[in-house]
């Protein structure tokens, strides 16, 4: 029988890669900084711009030290080129890394050697590449092909979505070697704080609803945490171990290693956008500050 509540959820999940991998027709987002001085008194906190174009700016990622945030930059409004540019928080300047003439790069991660992103070529496949910390491109760094996402299990092992019917979480060796660890993913993949273990979101019996999950270091079968709210892909964790997520401009917050995890509402950034999709955090001790896209920018926003 004909699946339409499978056929949905497999159209979606495109759908969020093709806004990623050289689709003309990108989501127009702003990046914001948001700032908390103290993450228990988290209702008092300051909003900066990141990014103010009516391109595609999206999939922050901070840097170790906190002092610049990794993101995909659109060139020019119609164009499917991408770019991964870098933001310094200190004097608030973005500079382009890439510069990649008939390429394009995505969802940049910092490594030792600078920062692993997605490489679109010429044929548009998509491959899993290494980049100096200024840009400079070190090469391929597996053969799976196409790649969408990828986080970091160990400096020789990559964890990634791999774009087919379905789509799979695969586990990337240095050798070239790959294995398939799960089916039906979202194509968010995070570490957990202070623990050996990763993140993803996956779709159980085809009612559309996506489960965050746990994967400890090498091992082949993952662990349900808990259910994410309706129409949520994104999400970010925080240091104690609670996760981040957005519903429109409302942050949810779960403690998802507690008896009882619950979404509780956070952070409301509705003065400031219409919706928000991905979040990414950096936290030192009190203070958390939050690289989140923007999407459909409020008036007041627009003014700053």
């Amino acid at each position: 029988m004909f699946d339409v509540k499978k056929l949905a959820w497999c159209l979606f999940v495109m759908a969020c890669v093709s806004l990623s991998f050289g689709s003309k027709g990108q989501v127009a987002s702003d990046l914001i900084l948001v700032s908390i001085s103290d993450i228990k008194d988290h209702r008092h906190f300051s909003v900066t711009r990141i990014t103010d174009n009516e391109e595609y700016s999206n999939q922050p990622y901070f840097t170790p030290s906190g002092e610049g945030v990794y993101f995909t930059q659109a060139l020019g409004k119609d164009a499917a080129q991408t770019d991964i540019f870098y933001y310094n928080l200190t004097d608030k300047t973005s500079t382009n890394l890439t510069h990649s003439a008939g390429l394009s790069e995505y969802s940049a991660t910092p490594t030792s050697k600078g920062f692993s992103s997605i490489l679109v070529d010429e044929a548009g496949k998509q491959w899993l590449w290494s980049f100096s910390s200024e840009g400079k491109s070190l090469g391929k760094l597996h053969p799976a092909e196409p790649v969408g996402y990828h986080v970091w299990e160990k400096p020789e092992t990559a964890l990634a979505f791999v774009l087919g019917e379905p789509h799979t979480l695969q586990r990337l060796y240095s050798n070239g070697s790959a294995s398939i660890i799960d089916s039906n993913i979202g194509p968010s993949l995070w570490s957990i704080p202070n623990q050996n273990a990763v993140s993803y979101t996956k779709e159980f019996g085809g009612d559309n609803n996506l489960w965050l999950m746990s994967l400890a270091e090498g091992k082949a079968k993952a662990s349900k945490l808990t259910i994410m709210p309706n129409n949520v892909t994104y999400y970010t964790w925080l240091k104690d171990g609670a996760v981040l997520t957005a519903q429109g401009p409302q942050l949810l917050l779960n403690h998802v290693f507690t008896e009882n995890p619950r979404w509780v509402p956070w952070l409301d950034l509705s003065a400031y956008c219409g919706s928000v999709s991905r979040i990414h955090s950096y936290q030192q001790e009190k203070a958390l500050k939050l690289a989140v896209v923007c999407e459909s920018p409020s008036d007041k926003l627009k003014a700053e």
